[in-house]
């Protein structure tokens, strides 16, 4: 899939350059399929069940004197999962990780105490009760155990 349409690459190289972070976040979103794997800004590993694609618009972001006023490129990627919970790929999602890698996160996490304190919701509890009785808290996906 084009990055974008009707504008030069050099204008597009201008918010994106070439091989950066930013365009390797957008390939990787691109690259997913319904069903695919990806790990939430909730800690743990969750499915895709659509894409929705933003677009920026040439004459917000250049100006409306460029030539290529009607031109648009993909900003971003968005990741709808069977929670209905919405993930950009550019904020708050990232590639799959491992049950060991999660688990991992969520022991150093929970082992904050002061952290505990002012952000221990009742779900960081719960996380928090079952690592510390050995328990998983993740299926070998890499997906939250309810």
């Amino acid at each position: 899939m084009k990055l974008y349409k009707d504008i030069s690459r050099f204008q597009f190289r201008r918010i994106f350059s070439k091989g950066s972070h930013y365009e390797k976040r957008l390939l990787w979103g691109l690259s997913l399929n319904q069903g695919d794997l990806f790990c939430s800004c909730s800690g743990f590993n969750v499915r895709v069940k659509d894409i929705e694609i933003e677009k920026g618009y040439a004459k917000y972001h250049f100006g409306r004197s460029r030539p290529s006023k009607n031109g648009w490129y993909i900003d971003d990627v968005v990741l709808i999962d069977y929670d209905g919970g919405y993930h950009s790929v550019m904020h708050c999602c990232a590639p799959k990780e491992t049950p060991k890698q999660i688990e991992e996160y969520f022991k150093d996490l929970t082992k904050d105490e002061r952290f505990m304190i002012d952000w221990g919701t009742p779900r960081l509890l719960k996380i928090k009760e079952k690592l510390e009785r050995g328990e998983p808290i993740c299926d070998e996906h890499g997906i939250e155990l309810k």
